[in-house]
């Protein structure tokens, strides 16, 4: 296996293990979501991915809490 190779195949076995998007509870009982990502090296296309992914993330996990969905 190349030097290239080997690392396309680690890095995608990192990704793969790692999620974009993130929930959390704040102090003060509010649940938060972000998407993680280097903003340095984001572009105009990835920003709009992460912001979809982000959405579609929590209108999931909205259904999964409370049920009909709302929104």
């Amino acid at each position: 296996m190349t030097l290239k190779r080997k690392l396309l195949r680690l890095t995608w076995l990192r990704n793969r293990n790692i999620d974009l998007v993130e929930f959390l509870v704040r102090p003060d009982g509010f649940l938060v979501g972000r998407a993680c990502h280097p903003a340095a090296s984001m572009g105009f296309d990835e920003f709009r991915f992460a912001a979809y992914v982000l959405a579609a993330e929590a209108d999931r996990l909205e259904y999964m809490i409370k049920e009909p969905d709302e929104y």
